[in-house]
């Protein structure tokens, strides 16, 4: 498979094509063509995970993507390419006001 940067690449969930495109052209070629195999999915299946867009409800099983940020040594969340809302204790204890029925009777 010849090594192209994806076009509007900012629109998929995933930058995993952003870290691949840095790769030498031969080792490019060897993770496009036998990835799939140590990942235990078929050649499609990684195929459609490296362009699913950010408007996409798919995601990829998180187990798929520990190996895959191993295998690129990068961290899993750097393959993210949407934020990702941090939520405290206190964000919790608020919801969790709102919808505790109020006991005062």
């Amino acid at each position: 498979m010849p090594k192209t940067t994806a076009p509007n690449s900012h629109e998929y969930k995933y930058k995993i094509l952003y870290f691949l495109n840095k790769l030498p052209k031969e080792d490019y070629t060897t993770v496009r063509e036998e990835l799939h195999k140590k990942l235990f999915i078929g050649q499609s299946t990684l195929n459609r995970y490296l362009y699913i867009r950010k408007s996409s409800t798919k995601e990829i099983p998180a187990i798929v993507l520990l190996q895959i940020a191993k295998f690129l040594k990068v961290d899993p969340m750097d393959l993210y390419d949407i934020e990702i809302p941090e939520t405290t204790i206190e964000d919790l204890k608020k919801l969790q006001e709102k919808t505790t029925p109020n006991d005062n009777n």
